[in-house]
């Protein structure tokens, strides 16, 4: 019996050492810096999806839209040659409103939130504690304002977008900033009939932050220089593609992103979309793919008719002269 009571001894020895050091290990985990991993800014107003075109809503229209948003791994950690998916999986949902007050300005908000976010635990490989699965994000608020002085659809359209997101919501779900987080963006498109073509290109300033976990991909996030372009064919189903690049001068990366997708509005106010891509780059946030999908209202005047339309009617609402009697032949 001697033997087998010193085994058991030993063994809850080394069962107690094991509770108690399991709770330390936890307690050394780094927690996260509070940063924004949202890197995909969807134009509430009109334009691309994923870019502006720098046409407004003319006075008195109201956009409103609903978002859901898939992103696969835009959060990995390197450490040395082993890849850990701090965030795998990615669920987000998005309501947006647009406003047009005057000819040249336009008012926006958005309000994003994280539904379930997941990925690999590294709070024993890394101390690195996870993010939290949910949480509200930063609310956005915008002002673009029409530089050109003109509403025509098929006018050169440039305009001047200033928006702040709010330091709110959820800390731990990666999706709001430590401060004010503000962009300025300068956005151009023309339309050639069914063809839109749209160029932005923007700053990006928020406080930098960094981590003392040592692992290089969250050793910093900050200002960034951004662009992009955008195309647009067709009129009520639509087929369009973008390409987005951004450098963060101070962490020295780059990122980038390749989305298309298809909008179709069979009947005002409503309009349905679905967006799709891949991204490149180190930068936290970019994405190995993402999906979108969704639907909006436009609340505005219908567009005026064609001018073989207006012609049609005038000519319709003529008075018409008095029809001449049918003399008929005298008889012979």
């Amino acid at each position: 019996m001697g033997p087998a009571l010193h085994r058991c001894v030993r063994g809850g020895a080394a069962l107690g050492l094991l509770l108690f050091a399991s709770p330390a290990r936890a307690q050394d985990a780094t927690p996260l810096p509070t940063f924004s991993l949202e890197r995909l800014d969807p134009n509430p107003g009109l334009g691309p999806l994923a870019l502006g075109s720098g046409e407004l809503l003319a006075p008195g229209a109201v956009r409103v839209s609903l978002m859901a948003h898939y992103q696969r791994a835009p959060l990995t950690i390197l450490n040395g040659s082993d890849e850990y998916p701090l965030v795998l999986s990615r669920t987000t949902g998005l309501v947006s409103l647009a406003v047009g007050v005057l000819p040249w300005l336009e008012l926006q908000a958005q309000l994003p939130g994280v539904i379930h976010q997941s990925g690999a635990d590294v709070s024993t490989v890394l101390s690195i504690s996870p993010p939290s699965r949910s949480g509200l994000g930063a609310p956005r608020i915008a002002a673009r304002l029409g530089l050109l002085g003109t509403s025509a659809p098929e006018a050169f359209h440039l305009a001047l977008d200033l928006d702040v997101r709010l330091p709110v919501g959820g800390s731990g779900a990666l999706a709001r900033d430590q401060g004010v987080r503000g962009q300025g963006r300068l956005m151009m498109g023309k339309r050639w009939g069914p063809v839109a073509p749209a160029l932005e290109l923007g700053v990006l300033l928020r406080r930098a932050v960094s981590t003392d976990s040592g692992v290089d991909s969250l050793n910093g996030v900050g200002n960034e220089l951004r662009a992009g372009v955008g195309l647009t064919v067709g009129y009520a189903l639509r087929a369009e593609v973008s390409a987005m690049g951004a450098y963060s001068w101070r962490q020295q990366r780059t990122s980038g992103e390749l989305l298309g997708g298809l909008r179709y509005a069979p009947a005002r106010p409503w309009e349905f979309f679905a967006m799709g891509g891949a991204g490149v780059g180190s930068e936290p946030g970019a994405p190995r793919f993402r999906v979108l999908a969704g639907l909006a209202l436009l609340f505005d005047k219908a567009p005026p008719p064609p001018p073989e339309d207006i012609v049609y009617e005038i000519v319709q609402g003529l008075p018409r002269a008095p029809a001449e009697p049918q003399l008929e032949p005298e008889p012979t």
